[in-house]
Parts: C-alpha cells; structure tokens; sequence
C-alpha cells in the first residue's frame, strides 16, 4: 500500500464563470413575469399575429400577385401562429414561434410591397411589439433574421427587398445597417428590461417577506389570544373552585372563635384571628381575581352613559365606606360616553375607592371627578389630593397585584389592573399625572363620545339628590362630615 501525503491538497477554488456565462446570466428571460402576466402578453400577440394572416392574404391580392401566391405568403405566418397556438405551448418555445412569425410576417409585407423602403417600418413595428416578451431571444432571432433577409434575399431578387439602387448594389451592406439597428434597439431594450427586471424581484421578495412576517404575526396574535384566553379560563375555574373550600375553613374558624374562643388561650386566639384575617383577605383576592377574569372576557355592551349620574350612582354604594371619614367629593357636569355602564361603574368605584383608601389623614379628602370633550373622545378624571404615586411608580401599579404598600393598606393589587383592561376593551386608554393644584393623585382615562350627545347633564334626579348650596352650578358636590 503506497504511503499518503503527509498532507492533503487544499481543494483548488471553483472555477470563475466565464464571460459567456456572465452575458447569459446578465440577459433577462422574462423569467420575472408573473405566469399570468406572461400568459397575458402571450395572447396579445398571438392575436397580433393570427390578424397578420387575412391582412397578408388581402395585400397580396391588392398587389396583384395572384389568390395562390397570396395564399402561400399568408400560410409563411399562419403555420408558426398554429404551432404557436396548438403545438409547441411550453413558454419558451411559443414566444419564439410567435416572434419568428412576426418577424415573418414583416418579410412578407416588404415583399408584397415590392421593396418599398417605408415598408421596411414593419420590422420596426413588430420589435416594439416583442418587447412585450422582455426576452432577449426574441431580438437575437429579429436580428439574425434581417441580417439573413436582407442580405440573402437581397442578393437573389433584390428587387423583392429593395426599391432603392444603392440597396440593389450592395444588399449585404443595407443588411448589416438594418440588422444593426434591431440590435440597437434590442440592447436599449434589454438594458431596460434587466433593471425592470430587477426592480421586479426586489418588489416581489419585498413582498414575499411582508406576507411572511403578516403571516407570523397573524400566528403570533391567534397564538396570543389563544392564550390570554386559556389563562382567563384558567384563573376563572381556579378562583370559583378555590373559593368552595377557603368558605368552609373560614366558616369553620369563625365558628371556632365563637365557640371555643373563651377556653381558648390568648396565644391560640390571636392565632385562629390571625387565620380568620388570612382566610378573609384570600376572598377577597380571589373575588378581585374573579373580577379581573370576568372584565377580560366580557365584551362591552355599549351605549350613551352619563358619567356624572354614574358616579352619584357608585357613590351610593360606597356610602358606607365614606362614613366616618372627613371628605368631600366634587362631581362635575360631564358629556355623555360610548361605553359598557356596568363596567365603567366597576373603573369609577375601583378610582373612588383607591381615593378613599390612600386619603391623606393629616388633611380632609377631597375627590373631583370631571370630565371634557376632546375631539370625538371624552376625557374622564378622578383626582385627589391624598399621598400620590411618584412618579416612577406610576405604570407598575396598572400591573397585576402591584402594589406600593404592605399589609397595612387592605386590597389586593388588581383593581387598578380592571381598570386598564376595560378602559383598553373600550378603546381607550388610562394614565396617571399630577393634579393642577396641590398634592395627590389624578387618574386620566379616555372613552368615545355619545353620538349626537350634548355636553353631560344631570337628570333632574341625579341633580336634586347631589346639589348642594354654595355649590358652582357646573358641579355637584357630595359631602361628609
């Protein structure tokens, strides 16, 4: 066995293309035409073509030549036109039948007129026509063809071409002049051609990617809300059977407390209140859960609401939590809203209550809500002037469960969250920014006019049960001591 090499030949580059090759590549085909378009242009000229064969057979007749030469100068375009048409139907092959029959039907035409120079046009005429193809295979037959005609048939009876005296003398040199100026013609062309060729491509590459990434990002929102809607489901079925058993224990323990709460040592008791208070606190978070699920799955049922008589109305049933407390709540006049009132009931209790709840206790609260017509949408607001959220907090307590404060402040952290999400199902959307005067908190939420609505008025109801006197009359004021 011979001993190897040591070392292996490094593999010798591919070959460069040749020049033939780069031409060929560098020459447009008409591959870029959309099969429909080329199918399209295909018949056009096809029909050009078919229309040659009675106009040739009628000139013939015209010249004189006779109904049976006539009849064979015709048949020259009609037997490629039926190759064209019934045999040879790949592509390539037929716009090459068409172009030699076009090409032909020029021949014929310079005949029949007995070489007029003017008739010479035809050949013209019939190459912008193949441009259609952007083939330049139609050019290299248009050109070989007159070079062939011209020259040859020139030589043999130029008196069949040619109706000039110097093109009788010398046929070859009108050929190649003839011939020239269909190549000509045919390079500005295939130059254009290429860059329409490649403007083309880009165009449907850009557009194939634009499909593609349409196309993804239909999958990913199917894909996403398959999901938000499995995990609504999910935290919907979780909470309604979480809250079976957490019932039975905190009946069980209240009926502990009640009981035995008397043998029971201080130790023991301040546990069982302890769990008492933990088992009161999950059903709450589970109840804000529900709601949270619920405002997700629900679609808003929408029509004119007056937001001022909706706040009084919300006000009645947080009476019971404003009892006791120093505060005022000014509600203005507001334009009517496009919205779901029950679930804009929930936005304006969560904001009322969350006032409520972080109220300032070295001074008196005071809640306004306002609202004005900004374009075709309604700007809402409920501002306070409690502890405030600074301002870097301000987006994370729209998340789920955000909250800035431990134990000592009861809630779960998910009604600002309900608030989000049904302003956002309703099209709009909710921020939080500094009051105009003083410290607190203003909550901005944004909602679609009431078609047709005037500027919110009052019922006369709502009115009397919340004016106030002193009050300005754009505003009705509800007050505790």
């Amino acid at each position: 066995m011979p001993d190897l090499p040591a070392t292996l030949p490094s593999p010798s580059p591919a070959d460069p293309p040749s020049a033939r090759a780069r031409l060929r590549a560098g020459l447009p085909t008409g591959s870029s035409l959309p099969p429909q378009e080329f199918a399209r242009r295909h018949r056009l000229l096809l029909a050009l073509l078919w229309l040659h064969v009675p106009a040739l057979l009628a000139l013939g007749l015209v010249q004189g030549v006779g109904l049976a030469h006539a009849t064979v100068e015709a048949l020259v375009v009609a037997v490629p036109a039926a190759l064209a048409t019934w045999v040879l139907t790949a592509r390539k092959p037929a716009a090459a039948l068409v172009a030699l029959g076009l090409i032909s039907a020029s021949a014929v035409t310079v005949h029949l007129s007995g070489g007029y120079i003017e008739a010479h046009f035809h050949f013209f005429v019939m190459i912008v026509a193949l441009t259609l193809y952007e083939d330049w295979l139609t050019f290299g037959i248009a050109a070989g063809y007159v070079l062939l005609h011209h020259g040859l048939m020139g030589g043999l009876a130029p008196e069949t071409v040619y109706n000039h005296p110097g093109a009788v003398e010398h046929p070859w040199r009108w050929a190649a002049v003839h011939a020239g100026a269909v190549a000509a013609a045919g390079g500005f062309a295939i130059v254009a051609w290429r860059q329409s060729e490649e403007a083309r491509l880009r165009q449907r590459q850009a557009l194939h990617r634009a499909l593609v990434a349409e196309e993804r990002a239909r999958a990913a929102a199917a894909d996403l809300a398959r999901s938000n809607e499995d995990l609504q489901r999910f935290a919907y079925v979780a909470s309604h059977d979480l809250s079976e058993p957490l019932r039975t224990v905190s009946s069980f323990l209240g009926l502990l407390e009640r009981r035995h709460g008397d043998r029971l040592d201080d130790e023991a008791r301040e546990f069982v209140h302890w769990a008492v208070d933990g088992s009161a606190r999950m059903q709450r978070m589970i109840d804000d859960l529900l709601e949270f699920s619920r405002a997700g799955r629900e679609e808003p049922q929408l029509a004119p609401v007056d937001p001022a008589a909706l706040t009084h109305e919300v006000l009645g049933g947080l009476q019971a939590r404003l009892d006791g407390t120093r505060s005022r709540i000014e509600v203005a006049a507001m334009p009517a809203v496009l919205a779901d009132r029950g679930q804009l009931a929930l936005v304006l209790q969560n904001l009322l209550a969350n006032a409520v709840k972080f109220a300032d206790p070295q001074r008196r609260l005071v809640v306004r809500v306002e609202g004005h017509r900004r374009g075709d949408r309604v700007e809402l607001a409920v501002q306070d002037n409690g502890v405030g959220i600074a301002e870097e907090h301000r987006e994370s307590v729209f998340e789920t469960f955000g909250r800035l404060h431990g134990r000592e402040i009861d809630g779960s952290g998910i009604g600002l969250s309900v608030c989000r999400r049904v302003v956002e199902r309703h099209g709009g959307r909710i921020w939080i920014e500094d009051p105009a005067t003083g410290p607190g908190t203003r909550f901005v939420l944004t909602l679609a006019a009431a078609p047709d609505a005037p500027p919110g008025a009052l019922s006369a109801a709502d009115a009397t049960r919340a004016s106030a006197p002193g009050d300005p009359p754009a505003a009705t004021t509800a007050a505790t001591p």
